[in-house]
């Protein structure tokens, strides 16, 4: 089952959140209001992934006028990033997206190279648009020197506003030439159909319920052969957090989740914002999320090439967990923790690189 990359933090899914004022359920609408609540400068999306295998998730009953519960439950995610959300005037590219109301920068260190990321968004009578993105990458590539920088203009649009219970959208028309002489013709139908609370493993929330049925056409000529039907779910909350399960149905409230991934909007980390993408300190950062169960992710920076350790210990001094074990180029990093099999409780996590040494507490909790 393909993950549609509209969830995913690079392809900039646009789900935007709901006023914090407190209302009756039937009474929640996405806005233009909310915007900066969810793209706002000084916020991060953290997001995680797993792709590895179904999981049967609880999905809620057919439309309904009824508040419901869903609940996505706690588990080990393969993949996970975090995009900081800033202002296209901090950003190098302001001049090629001139029209930019929002911005997100990505960063990533793969062995010696290191890539950042910008995506632009602007909005217009309701509609928010995808306006392209940067890239810049550099390092070392086979004992090499790298720095590149791709810039790309696609103007997209990614949805249309408000979105309350009972909207209804016709998100993507596509058409492309498959193998063997076949052509598809993809149709995406997005409605939003119900309302409730929504448990996640780092709270409980109110949240909108949107279902997307995806139907692929499969023409010969001008003879259709099959049709191919996939279904995915998203959940927002007011707080900005979203779910996303992608699967196969079994019954009426449940799938069998091919694809999940969460979502949560929270404070940019103080040490990082509006920083240089080559850090001019040692730092390791509070691991995200804490408490956690059963990963999380660590986020450490070197301002010169050094043997860098990462270590877990427990509350006796015992190591755990070896997470890093080798040279690093300058750069900022991120490493998932994953707890599984080992008990609840308290554990420190120790960044070591040259002479510098610094070690912060996690707590896990199942």
């Amino acid at each position: 089952m393909k993950m549609k990359k509209l969830r995913t933090i690079l392809a900039l899914s646009v789900a935007l959140i709901a006023s914090h004022q407190q209302m009756a359920f039937s009474q929640i609408t996405i806005d233009a209001t909310n915007l900066t609540n969810y793209l706002g400068v000084g916020t991060s999306w953290m997001s995680y992934q797993k792709n590895d295998g179904a999981q049967g998730i609880g999905i809620g009953t057919a439309s309904s006028s009824v508040a419901q519960t869903w609940t996505i439950p706690a588990m080990a995610f393969t993949d996970s990033g975090r995009a900081d959300n800033i202002s296209p005037a901090n950003s190098p590219y302001l001049p090629d997206f001139p029209s930019a109301g929002y911005a997100q920068r990505i960063r990533q260190s793969v062995d010696s190279v290191a890539v950042e990321m910008y995506q632009f968004i602007g909005f217009s009578n309701d509609t928010i648009y995808a306006l392209g993105g940067a890239q810049h990458m550099f390092g070392t590539v086979n004992g090499h020197q790298v720095d590149t920088t791709l810039v790309q203009h696609v103007t997209k649009i990614l949805d249309v506003l408000p979105w309350h219970l009972g909207y209804n959208r016709v998100s993507s028309l596509d058409t492309t030439q498959e193998a063997g002489g076949y052509t598809k013709i993809e149709k995406i139908t997005t409605v939003c159909d119900a309302f409730g609370t929504l448990n996640l493993p780092i709270g409980s929330f109110q949240a909108l319920r949107m279902k997307s049925t995806d139907l692929d056409y499969y023409y010969y000529g001008s003879t259709l052969s099959y049709v191919d039907t996939s279904y995915y779910y998203q959940w927002m909350t007011r707080e900005g957090h979203r779910a996303e399960v992608d699967g196969v149905q079994k019954d009426g409230q449940f799938v069998d989740a091919t694809a999940i991934s969460l979502t949560y909007v929270v404070n940019t980390p103080t040490a990082v914002r509006d920083s240089h993408s080559r850090p001019e300190t040692f730092a390791l950062e509070q691991n995200y999320p804490n408490p956690f169960n059963p990963s999380t992710m660590i986020t450490y920076g070197i301002q010169r090439t050094s043997n860098v350790t990462l270590k877990v210990y427990d509350m006796l001094g015992r190591e755990v967990r070896t997470l890093v074990n080798e040279v690093k180029e300058p750069g900022r990093y991120q490493v998932q923790f994953d707890a599984k099999g080992l008990p609840s409780g308290v554990y420190f996590y120790r960044l070591a690189a040259g002479n510098q040494l610094e070690t912060k507490k996690l707590v896990l909790t199942k």
